[in-house]
């Protein structure tokens, strides 16, 4: 009967530990994945802003942040986020190209990589 139980114990910690989640969404929040610039002027340099907030009970650390082309500068504080805190991602683009454009920015934390994303139309 002892060997059983511990069999039991051994599975169910298996098991509890297999469906563990590793996805950023259950640490962090952020208020938008996608900013729309709508239709913006060539060559005049616009930013989005987003918010990240941490849910978690542990500090967010931004370790890097990947950009899809130079046309994009992201900037964030390299400070941990504390649980419960708030904290801004900037993130510019210089407009130098005429036409629609969708750029991806990876945020990379030490709780996995999430992608945030800027569109738009220079005329």
């Amino acid at each position: 009967m002892k060997k059983s139980n511990l069999l039991i114990l051994f599975i169910c910690t298996v098991f509890f530990l297999a469906f563990k989640s590793d996805n950023p969404s259950d640490y962090m929040e952020f208020d938008k994945i996608t900013h729309d610039f709508g239709t913006i002027v060539k060559d005049v340099p616009v930013e989005a802003m987003f918010i990240l907030t941490n849910t978690g009970k542990s500090n967010i650390i931004i370790n890097s942040i990947d950009r899809q082309c130079g046309c994009t500068t992201p900037k964030y504080s390299k400070a941990p986020i504390a649980p419960g805190k708030k904290d801004t991602i900037r993130v510019g683009y210089n407009a130098a190209t005429m036409g629609s454009f969708t750029k991806k920015i990876t945020v990379k934390t030490n709780f996995g990589n999430t992608d945030l994303f800027i569109k738009g139309t220079v005329n």
